[in-house]
């Protein structure tokens, strides 16, 4: 019997049936986290389990013998080669005594050999990357990942998706490395209780202290938390508002704050925009105070049906132009297109809409991301899901009267999703993304960089293997840190983690 869900990366219905592997079929997030567990005190019958054969060590599902992927979570079943990865945390080495010297030393010979072994095989047939990848927290699997810097150190916030808390990592380093700095610790807390996380934004705010969006998933509702210290740990005062209050019944269409993002505006005060479901609309919440226990509502783009799957807003992204004023990409789901607002004033109670992509037969804007080059012209890249290609849009100027569209990924690479994009210190556009290679073979995602030669786009790097460590690079955030280095912030389905990537 299959079990309907609905997938909380794209929204869209799908299916998990016995011996399947439960990844959503549009874009890929893994729906096993998802899927509705049996209550306590209700009676259910149980899915046969086979008598023997390996045990999953991801979801602890037994298989069949000879199976190669696990029936639950996709997650292969033979040995494979996993590659080392550092974490901020350290552990001392035991310490041998004399009369088992010669026995460690020919066990220490015979791992030489074998890691020479593993290191050719892993130089023949896996992608080579230059990057160092740091594993900043490990639970079922993280999220909706968010990311900022706080005086040159990322801040990033993120859901795990065992029990939809809403978390913070508040890294000591640049480089969210404890191995290179030991004595700059990294922090790692929750933020308000289990069941609320669904889409994080964070950003600073005045007073240096983490600000963050995200959907109470409970309550269906918009809120803001404030940190009570800068690395937001747990023993700070969190003040957690809901600044666009949940439905009161139990209608599941009543539904606002999805997919916000969050920006501190020009006067200093957190601004949100998001979509309301509910209305169909794209909305902007603009903080009274830097804590956000209350914010002004407005309403800038309405779809023209009654939500749900249709309307405006969706995949937003909110960047402060240079005069101030913010500027908002979204997706329009009613009219297939990727459209930005230009607000009017500096809570954006007004807006202009610009289409900037509107192609018969495509379906532009999913997971949209906004950065702005220095003279203020709103570049955008994001997914298509028509071809599922990466693409960068660039507006000819702030008023965006043309618009130029490159493809940045390449199609014979395989299928593309998850793109966000960051100017790096030359202020030349970089754009990351998760990719699916034909036919996935080893039930992996790659993380892949792209390199803008200009401002267009039009030349562009080969893309670049970041991560291609199992189902890696979900909801990529880039950070361009102090001294110019690139950084990725992103989730990791098959270990289950907070990954950060950086250039060794």
């Amino acid at each position: 019997m299959t079990t309907m869900v609905i997938c909380p990366q794209c929204g869209r219905p799908a299916e998990i049936a016995p011996g399947e592997h439960p990844f959503c079929a549009h874009c890929d997030y893994p729906l096993f986290w998802v899927a509705p567990r049996p209550q306590p005190d209700a009676p259910v019958m149980a899915e046969p389990e086979p008598v023997s054969g390996p045990v999953c060590i991801v979801c602890d599902a037994q298989n069949e013998e000879g199976r190669a992927l696990c029936r639950r979570c996709g997650q292969p079943l033979a040995r494979v080669m996993v590659r080392r990865r550092r974490t901020w945390e350290t552990v001392s080495p035991p310490v041998a005594g004399p009369r088992r010297g010669r026995r460690i030393l020919a066990v220490l010979l015979v791992l030489l050999v074998l890691a020479a072994l593993v290191a050719a095989v892993a130089w023949l047939f896996w992608p080579r990357s230059a990057w160092e990848v740091v594993v900043l927290d490990q639970g079922e699997s993280s999220w909706d990942v968010s990311a900022t810097l706080r005086r040159g150190a990322p801040v990033i916030s993120y859901v795990d998706a065992g029990d939809f808390t809403v978390r913070v990592v508040s890294c000591g380093h640049p480089r969210c490395d404890g191995a290179i700095s030991p004595n700059l610790h990294t922090v790692v807390a929750s933020v308000g209780e289990r069941g609320q996380g669904h889409g994080t934004a964070i950003t600073m705010g005045a007073d240096g202290h983490p600000v963050i969006a995200f959907r109470d998933g409970a309550r269906r509702a918009l809120n803001v938390a404030h940190c009570g210290d800068p690395q937001c740990s747990d023993g700070g005062a969190i003040t957690i508002t809901e600044v666009d209050p949940g439905p009161d019944t139990d209608d599941p269409r009543i539904d606002v704050g999805s997919d916000p993002s969050i920006a501190l505006g020009a006067d200093g005060l957190p601004i949100v925009a998001y979509h309301d479901s509910t209305r169909g609309a794209l909305k902007i919440a603009h903080c009274d105070n830097r804590e956000c226990t209350s914010a002004s509502i407005a309403i800038l783009d309405r779809g023209a049906g009654q939500g749900g799957a249709g309307g405006v807003g969706f995949d937003t992204s909110i960047q402060i132009g240079r005069d101030g004023l913010p500027i908002v990409a979204f997706r329009d789901a009613d009219a297939q297109a990727l459209r930005f607002a230009r607000c009017s004033d500096e809570r954006c109670t007004q807006a202009v809409i610009v289409t900037m992509v509107a192609t018969p037969g495509a379906d532009p804007g999913h997971e949209a991301s906004l950065a702005l080059a220095a003279d203020g012209t709103p570049i955008v890249a994001y997914a298509d899901w028509s071809d599922d290609g990466i693409y960068v849009a660039t507006c000819s100027g702030i008023t965006c009267e043309e618009v130029t569209t490159r493809r940045v990924d390449r199609a014979e690479d395989g299928t593309s999703a998850d793109a966000t994009i960051a100017l790096d210190a030359a202020g030349l556009p970089v754009v990351a993304y998760r990719q699916k290679e034909p036919g996935d073979e080893r039930a992996s995602r790659i993380l892949k960089i792209v390199r803008c030669h200009d401002i267009r786009c039009e030349r562009s790097s080969t893309p670049e293997v970041v991560d291609s460590v199992g189902r890696t690079g979900y909801t990529p955030r880039i950070l361009v840190l102090a001294d110019g280095m690139l950084a990725i912030a992103h989730g990791d389905a098959t270990q289950g983690a907070l990954e950060f990537s950086f250039l060794d």
